[in-house]
């Protein structure tokens, strides 16, 4: 079985044997989870009632960062959440009990984008973040399952450069659908001296079933027992040919099983701040030596900026929706409301308008009448024909 099914199987098997003897507190601890942790605003544009607000925007040297690490493709964006992202590796042992645990990968990459100053994609849910960059017009593409075919898609749309910021996010299912750890979401980052390029990420890779070896999470900080650390791995080796251009990509950790484009359903998104200022001509590249220069294609055939592949339609263009969830997905009255009904997986349904994490909707109950309400954003997917 594999190292990761396996870690995974144990954390079911001590959900289940402690679910008995915690019944008797759920309705308590219910009540006191209410009441001391504050709600996560869901791509919201406003800070206001959500801990966003408490969010300090990081401060950083630029002459400093982009003189010490290599990066293939940076732009302003970038170069704040690359910031922030190397700040939040303390940020998140002063609240490690919060942050350094199962099921908080999105919570990480969130809050990483708020300390860049970003905040329309934080969420708790890895499709609510990829999806709300797709209705701002980002670009989201499934990576190919083939390392040859991977290099490919990355050297023609992005002149075999990909930008930092970018997410990097894989499911076990192509629709997301699945269990808590059944999926991970991360952020690009720089590239080593081995030509490899970094993840920045929640990391679970960790000495369970094997001895501790390098990219796992720091031994001490394991056996504090903390089972995440926020840390970049090396995700893909690269292989050029003669004139530079990308030709083939290796998996270095393929133990991160959610994160192997050749294992995985995985997932490229830029979201649209990035994407602008790649159109503009405002990336740089870097050596990690002090060397800082425009970010440029190897030729004039070789496109600078990325051409979209065709992708499902965002969600502001298309009408028609399908729900993703295995579980019933709730149509409320209002977002956080009373439930209407519950639709299985696959109802086919019309979106009305958005809202935030939302999406409004109407469609057939199981019970014959048409539900008009509201629906959590990430359980729907465009059923539009492409």
């Amino acid at each position: 079985m594999h190292p990761r099914f396996i870690l995974k199987k144990q954390f079911r098997s001590a959900l289940c044997a402690a679910h008995s003897s915690a019944a008797a507190f759920a309705a308590i601890f219910l009540m006191l989870f209410a009441l001391a942790c504050k709600p996560r605003l869901f791509n919201a544009d406003s800070n206001a009632e959500s801990d966003i607000a408490n969010v300090e925007n990081v401060n950083f040297s630029r002459e400093e960062l982009l003189g010490k690490y290599r990066f293939d493709r940076i732009t302003p964006t970038g170069e704040k959440i690359f910031a922030a992202s190397l700040e939040w590796v303390k940020g998140q042992e002063r609240e490690a009990s919060r942050f350094a645990k199962p099921a908080q990968c999105a919570n990480n990459v969130s809050r990483v984008l708020e300390m860049a100053g970003i905040n329309s994609y934080s969420s708790p849910l890895l499709m609510d973040m990829v999806n709300a960059a797709r209705r701002r017009n980002g670009l989201v593409i499934e990576l190919p399952k083939e390392p040859k075919a991977i290099a490919r898609l990355i050297e023609e749309n992005f002149a075999g450069a990909l930008p930092v910021g970018a997410f990097i996010s894989g499911c076990l299912n192509r629709d997301c659908s699945g269990e808590a750890g059944d999926g991970h979401i991360s952020i690009v980052g720089q590239v080593d001296s081995n030509d490899e390029l970094h993840l920045w990420h929640n990391n679970w890779f960790r000495p369970e079933n094997r001895p501790w070896r390098q990219h796992m999470i720091p031994l001490n900080w394991y056996q504090a027992g903390f089972p995440r650390k926020w840390m970049s791995t090396p995700w893909i080796s690269r292989k050029r040919n003669d004139q530079g251009a990308l030709v083939d990509i290796g998996v270095i950790i393929p133990e991160i099983d959610d994160l192997d484009p050749t294992n995985y359903f995985v997932t490229l998104t830029i979201i649209p701040e990035i994407l602008s200022e790649m159109r503009a001509g405002r990336a740089l590249t870097t050596d990690g030596m002090g060397s800082v220069m425009p970010f440029r294609a190897r030729s004039s055939n070789q496109p600078s900026q990325p051409t979209p592949l065709p992708s499902p339609p965002p969600l502001v263009d298309c009408r028609n929706l399908k729900t993703i969830s295995p579980t019933p997905t709730n149509l409320r009255v209002e977002p956080n409301g009373e439930i209407i009904c519950k639709f299985a997986m696959g109802t086919p349904l019309e979106r009305i308008s958005n809202t935030g994490s939302w999406t409004q909707v109407k469609g057939m109950c199981p019970d014959g009448t048409l539900g008009e309400g509201f629906v959590l954003s990430a359980l729907v997917v465009p059923a539009c024909e492409q």
